[in-house]
Parts: C-alpha cells; structure tokens; sequence
C-alpha cells in the first residue's frame, strides 16, 4: 500500500485507509512476499506485523489464515492475483498472493487445505473472492513458465496467439479452487486488469521498478 514514489509513504497511506473503516492500522498483519506458497497462521498476537515496520513482517510468506476476531490481514500486489478466502460456518478467512509462481504451487489450494485441517472449514462452505490482475490478454509469459503449470491448469488459463503465450492467472486459481472441492458459485472473479487500468491499479508490467503496490486484505471484527 505504497505509491511509484517510495515506500517511505506507506505508513501515511495505511493509516488513511485504516482511519478511513474505523480499524487501527496496529491490527493489520502484512508479509514479506517472496511469490512462493507458504502459509502462515496468525492470531491476535500478531497484530501490527509489518504494519509500519517492514522487517516486523512475516517473512517469506504468501498467505496468512486466521479464525481470530479483531486482525486484519493482507497482501500487496501489482499485477499479481490477490485471493480472499472466507468461511462464515468455522469463522475462518484468509488472503493470499497469487502470482504465477505461487499459482503454479496451487497456494489457493494450499489455503483451502490449512483452513480444513486447522479451522474445521468445508470446501462447499468457503468463499473466494479473485481480484484485479493482469489480464490473459495482456499478461505474456515464456514457455518456462508455461512448464511449471499442470495440464488442468493451462487447459483453463494458457493462450496462444500468433506464436506467443499469455496466461489468465485468475482462470488458472478458479480452476484449481473448484478442483479441490469449492463450489463454482462461491467463487468470485474481478473482472478488472491491472495492465489495462492504469487510471486505477498499479502494474508492475507496467510501470517497472518504480510502482506502487495495492493492498487486499480481509477483517473479522
């Protein structure tokens, strides 16, 4: 949650946009992303993890699940998917980050997996919500990283034009998640690319090393 010109602003940021839903930014858990698949489970006792210091945040991690009341947690993207798992039958929610690599490892999976053995959750009762991203027409990939994907996955999120690959990195989640047992209509998926948008979203493929970063997150109060 950071604008192109540094991240030394991303304190003022966060704390205008926790003021802005009436929560403090010190119950607000962040990562240190490495776009990999692990998971973390926190609790209240984690509240304010990177919230302004960001080597407080929990290290090499992707995702971060929870059942307790009063902790915010989220994930940064630019370009990336950002995934909200909810599960209002165990009190269960998570946010992930899932770019190609993290997808490749089926982290959405992994979510859902950790919420069952941990939290009691159902696959039919667990919602996802997948947001803004880089589209398939616009998100170009090597044919190393089509390699890292299974078959299933590429059958739903792998586009060929005129030689060129792009991959649809949303299409790709929602495939493996009702895979893995999540009903088709519990699944949400925006609609909005970040390549595309620039009015709105950061993009990483867009601007390069000087752009921002989006913060996702889910509260339970």
């Amino acid at each position: 949650m950071y604008a192109g010109e540094g991240r030394e602003n991303a304190r003022g940021y966060r704390e205008e946009a926790f003021l802005s839903l009436g929560a403090p930014l010190e119950h607000a858990v962040f990562m240190r992303q490495v776009h990999g698949s692990h998971i973390e489970q926190v609790g209240t006792g984690d509240g304010g993890r990177g919230a302004v210091a960001v080597e407080t945040a929990l290290a090499e991690t992707d995702g971060l699940v929870s059942d307790a009341s009063g902790i915010a947690l989220l994930t940064q993207v630019a370009d990336c998917a950002p995934v909200i798992l909810m599960d209002g039958e165990a009190g269960a929610f998570g946010v992930l980050h899932s770019g190609w690599r993290g997808t490749a490892k089926r982290i959405a999976v992994k979510g859902v997996d950790i919420m069952r053995s941990s939290f009691g959750s159902r696959a039919k009762d667990i919602s996802v919500w997948i947001g803004p991203a880089a589209c398939g027409k616009c998100f170009e990939v090597g044919e190393d990283v089509f390699a890292s994907f299974e078959k299933n996955d590429l059958d739903a999120g792998l586009l060929n034009r005129e030689g060129k690959y792009f991959l649809d990195v949303r299409a790709i989640v929602a495939g493996q998640l009702k895979r893995s047992g999540v009903p088709e209509k519990n699944i949400a998926v925006s609609a909005h690319c970040t390549m595309e948008e620039g009015n709105r979203f950061f993009s990483y493929r867009r601007e390069g090393e000087c752009a921002g970063r989006m913060a996702v997150g889910v509260w339970k109060a």
